[in-house]
């Protein structure tokens, strides 16, 4: 059978890595640059091709956020399902994949890129969390090692070790269809945006995009490769310093290299954000400070299921997972993991690891799940936002059948 087939974009057995981080977010829905993985895979796919697969609790919230299909498949059609973990080359065309036999299988540096199945034969009527490599590599003989320039993002610091080269990437494509937007050499403001009175925007050292109706207020200083998201505000004297990108809505202050902030995270006031992943609904207290760098200049250990892994990266922060919150003055170790709905507050520094619906982040105490609930939904209607059902039950889930043991 060689006919175009549908893309599965698949989470596979490797996003375990990356919890309690993502306990509420889809793996395509991770932001590398400034789009997220689904935005990039997008561009080679359509919305009649494309159908998602996703943590089954997850299903109904990624479907809301994309209007694709997700979990949706015929179990005796044909697919060629795609590994959500690759960042593929613009160079190569999917349909030299899609077209491949059944039981084809194509990996890539030890990853298996994608292969060529129908559901049933691998999943049954069940749809898994994740689809195992190792099973598909038992089921079927028939594999190509492709060698090339695919990305892989095996770990979480990968986001933010590609993240530089990514935000380049999609600032320079952006950039040459928006010179009527351009102010001055490499910065690009939006008709709508609005920039305050001696604030600052050096496009020396990358380019800059404003996008519509953001706000950067007085005495703000951005230089090198950084994009603003729609309505986005940045806060009186802060210091935006090269491949950052912060979503639509959110609210920035302080200081902020290298790090990927998404829509409706606010870190509003004075602290370092460097090297992090600050995820949506998320909040940083006045004075919160990511260390990103080891006093001995040595590489940074990161806390990966029950293991601590060498990132073998020189400079690493802390990645939040969605709605979790510090204190006024809460300072992180560098290489923290932090997930979803976790209260982190106290006299000293916190745990490396915190997981989600952490209450401290130190003696492991839990966050009450009504008051948790109360408290994301309070936090989304502030913004006009409404917690759906659907939403709600993720919570649950996450609550009921993720986090560790209660006391």
């Amino acid at each position: 059978m060689n006919k175009e087939r549908k893309i599965v974009l698949f989470e596979d057995e490797k996003i375990d890595f990356f919890r309690p981080f993502i306990d509420l977010k889809p793996f395509v829905l991770l932001f590398c640059g400034a789009e997220t993985l689904l935005d990039k895979a997008q561009e080679k796919l359509t919305q009649e091709t494309a159908i998602l697969h996703t943590r089954p609790y997850l299903q109904k919230i990624l479907s809301a956020k994309t209007n694709l299909a997700v979990n949706q498949f015929n179990p005796h059609e044909e697919y060629f399902f795609l590994n959500s973990r690759a960042i593929v080359p613009q160079n190569v065309a999917l349909s030299d994949f899609t077209s491949q036999p059944y039981g084809s299988v194509i990996q890539s540096k030890y990853n298996i890129l994608g292969f060529v199945s129908k559901p049933d034969d691998i999943f049954n009527s069940n749809i898994p969390d994740a689809i195992n490599s190792f099973t598909i590599l038992n089921k079927f003989s028939n594999v190509t090692i492709l060698q090339g320039d695919f990305q892989w993002i095996n770990f979480p610091w990968d986001i933010l070790a590609f993240h530089p080269q990514e935000m380049g990437k999609y600032l320079t494509k952006k950039s040459k269809s928006l010179s009527n937007l351009l102010i001055s050499p490499n910065v690009f403001v939006s008709k709508t945006a609005k920039i305050g009175t001696g604030a600052i925007l050096d496009g020396e050292r990358g380019t800059l995009f404003i996008s519509d109706y953001a706000q950067i207020q007085p005495g703000a200083i951005l230089s090198g490769n950084i994009f603003i998201g729609t309505h986005a505000q940045i806060n009186m004297g802060a210091k935006i310093n090269s491949d950052v990108f912060i979503g639509n809505y959110s609210k920035i202050g302080g200081e902020i290299k290298n790090a990927i902030v998404e829509p409706y995270a606010n870190k509003w006031h004075d602290g370092f954000l460097g090297d992090s992943y600050l995820s949506s609904w998320c909040n940083l207290g006045a004075g919160t400070t990511t260390s990103n760098m080891k006093n001995n200049y040595g590489t940074i250990k990161l806390h990966i299921l029950k293991y601590v892994l060498n990132s073998n990266q020189h400079f690493l922060g802390t990645f939040f997972g969605d709605h979790s919150k510090s204190a006024i003055n809460t300072s992180f170790y560098a290489g923290t993991m932090v997930g979803v709905c976790s209260m982190i507050f106290g006299n000293t520094i916190p745990n490396k690891l915190i997981n989600s619906f952490d209450w401290g982040g130190i003696n492991k105490e839990i966050f009450a799940i009504k008051q948790a609930v109360a408290t994301v939904k309070s936090v989304m209607a502030r913004r006009n936002e409404l917690m759906t059902p659907d939403y709600e039950d993720a919570l649950l889930h996450i609550f009921n059948n993720i986090i560790p043991a209660k006391p």
